[in-house]
């Protein structure tokens, strides 16, 4: 209270800018009444400096670091009077203005208003472009800049954006009525892009989920040993010892770092994005530090996935480019996409563009483009097979499209193989790839139907308890046998829907619910492992009212139990200061009830699931309308699909 420190405390300054040397001024004085007293202070963890405080002499200098943000930490000294704080200040030796900034948004502003010009008329053309500056621009702000307003230098820049908002809602008054809603709308499409883009580069530096730790340790791997002895050191192939690894017999190997050892179980496809990812990551140009940039680095590939997927969209739809732009724009901005991939840094998004091409492709009879895809997908992370039945019954009507689907898949994969063959590790990786198809829990986090099956075999009544992850060995029933044969009915009735209705959007919409099928019904399911079904939902155009409904919950379901399992990951050093004190209020939402709330989630999960087959057959038939009312291009189109 009135500034007096007791014995210590901690003083947080997110986002300050520390590219540049500054001076760290501290005044206090003695809380019993004035005069000269002495301190400690210690920044970001270092050493403590005991200062005797003086009027307008520095404290300290802030060296210049890459991550922006402080944290000093002040001690009271054995013995000597409580200081009380009278100010503290941060004075750069040389300001850094963003010019970066300025100019991304200058240049985003001109384009926007010379595309919209014609169709918005040049109020309103310039209303979109002024909005979007505005918005770019605020999205530079460091937190440190709002935490500083009212003071007159803070409110003074964020004045810059306040006044292009307000130039643009001048110009929207110009706009005549019928056309203040498309206004409206395309300034919407522009915040929408321009926070996916803020909130992927302010999470990417972040430490993310565990799993990451696992990225980390194969690209160590990998930038020592090359990526063809990711899995293991060359051995003589010996079928007995092979055949025992795959029945998990015999141990496989792990990559040793540091004092932990990691299982290897990515695919070859997988293993290279993340090898080229820490390539890049290493040679570009940044101001991060090493942990920093091995956390972009594993988060890259599926955040380049969600620009991928943003980029379908567009082209699947550019007969329809205000629906295509509205689809990306949901993709891009919502939580779903990038709390599972710049977030958490999960791989799933990597995959899911290519799943969603294959299945465009499946449903426009081209089988060879469609088999390739569906391939490269698995080999990035296997669980793109979940949309194989759906891909396969749109190409069952084709004569010999599935079988050149088949052809091409494997080719490919036996092209991705090759290196591993060469090299002596071809039955390593076989190996170590397919110990991920024996999963040994009843769920992995996703609130599925063995989520609450699970709960109820291990938790003995104890239904107030956190729901823990159950081994299926606990159990004495066949689970995943059980598991296989509720997919499979739900897969012969996803394609009973899908038999009478052709085309990409409606193979889309089929892949989408065989992976919500997969989520709710196969035993194993983590919870970011139906990633792709969001994305496959929204290539499928969202044609009806009804799905657009059920689409919305499953977004919602999907995070909430995202966040309830894995919050917002973890963070480390200066750079998310702020966010410390909220770091895992996120998922203490899971046991807000009295019990846990993943079990409400898993009930959400079924329902939803039974509104999307209930309607599966009308939704499917109005995308297949829509397809063939479409004009030439569209999904059909190979080119520009890839």
């Amino acid at each position: 209270p009135a500034g007096t420190l007791a014995e210590s405390a901690v003083v947080r300054l997110p986002g300050l800018d520390r590219r540049e040397p500054a001076a760290l001024t501290i005044e206090a004085e003695a809380a019993s009444g004035g005069g000269a007293v002495t301190f400690g202070a210690a920044l970001d963890g270092g050493p403590t400096q005991w200062t005797r405080a003086a009027r307008g002499q520095p404290a300290a200098v802030l060296v210049p670091v890459g991550a922006p943000g402080a944290r000093l930490t002040l001690r009271r000294a054995a013995g000597g009077p409580a200081p009380r704080l009278l100010s503290l200040r941060v004075q750069p030796h040389r300001r850094v203005w963003p010019w970066a900034g300025a100019a991304i948004a200058f240049a985003a502003a001109a384009g926007l208003a010379h595309r919209l010009r014609r169709p918005l008329g040049a109020a309103g053309a310039f209303a979109v472009a002024l909005w979007a500056a505005s918005t770019l621009a605020l999205s530079y702000a460091p937190a440190l800049l709002w935490l500083a307003v009212p003071e007159p230098a803070a409110a003074a820049r964020l004045a810059v954006p306040a006044l292009l908002a307000a130039t643009a809602a001048a110009l929207l008054s110009r706009v005549s009525a019928p056309q203040r809603r498309a206004v409206a709308a395309a300034s919407a499409l522009a915040a929408a892009f321009v926070f996916g883009a803020w909130v992927r580069a302010f999470f990417l530096p972040s430490a993310g989920s565990w799993d990451t730790e696992y990225w980390k340790a194969w690209s160590a791997r990998m930038a020592e040993h090359g990526i063809t002895r990711v899995y293991g050191d060359p051995e003589p192939f010996d079928p007995s010892v092979f055949a025992d690894r795959l029945r998990g017999r015999q141990p496989l190997w792990q990559a040793p770092v540091g004092a932990r050892a990691f299982v290897v179980d990515y695919p070859p496809l997988g293993m290279a994005l993340l090898h080229g990812s820490w390539a890049v990551v290493a040679r570009a140009p940044h101001r991060l530090d090493g942990a920093e940039a091995r956390n972009v680095a594993a988060k890259l590939p599926a955040t380049l996935g969600d620009l991928a997927a943003v980029a379908l969209l567009l082209a699947g739809f550019r007969d329809r480019p205000r629906r295509g732009l509205t689809l990306a724009a949901l993709y891009w901005a919502l939580p779903p996409a990038w709390l599972s991939s710049a977030v958490l840094g999960y791989t799933d998004g990597a995959y899911a563009p290519l799943s969603l091409a294959a299945l465009w492709m499946a449903g426009s009879g081209r089988g060879a483009w469609a088999g390739a895809l569906l391939a490269v997908a698995a080999l990035i992370k296997p669980t793109a097979l979940v949309a194989a039945p759906a891909a396969a019954a749109a190409l069952w009507p084709v004569r010999g499209a599935l079988r050149r689907a088949c052809t091409a898949g494997l080719a490919v994969v036996a092209a991705a193989m090759l290196p591993f063959l060469f090299a002596g590790t071809a039955a390593l990786a076989v190996a170590q790839v397919f110990r991920i198809f024996f999963q040994k829990t009843f769920s992995g986090g996703f609130a599925n139907l063995w989520w609450v099956v699970g709960h109820a075999v291990s938790s003995a009544g104890a239904w107030r308890a956190p729901v823990r992850f159950t081994r299926l060995t606990e159990s004495g029933f066949p689970v995943a046998a059980a598991a296989l044969v509720l997919f499979a009915a739900a897969a012969v009735a996803v394609a009973r829907a899908q038999r009478r209705a052709g085309g990409p959007y409606a193979a889309a919409l089929a892949g989408g619910a065989l992976v919500l099928a997969y989520g709710l019904l196969a035993v194993g399911v983590h919870d970011n492992h139906p990633h792709a079904m969001v994305l496959l939902l929204l290539g499928s155009g969202l044609f009806t009212r009804r799905l657009q409904a059920v689409c919305a919950g499953i977004a919602v379901a999907y995070t909430a139990n995202m966040l309830a399992l894995s919050g917002l990951g973890r963070f480390y050093g200066t750079r998310y200061l702020l966010l410390e004190p909220w770091a895992g209020a996120e998922a203490t939402f899971r046991m807000a009830p009295g019990f846990d709330a993943t079990l409400l989630l898993a009930t959400a999960h079924v329902l939803l699931f039974a509104a999307l087959l209930t309607g599966l057959r009308d939704a499917i038939g109005a995308a297949s309308r829509a397809r063939a009312a479409a004009a030439p291009g569209g999904p059909s189109h190979a080119r520009a699909i890839i």
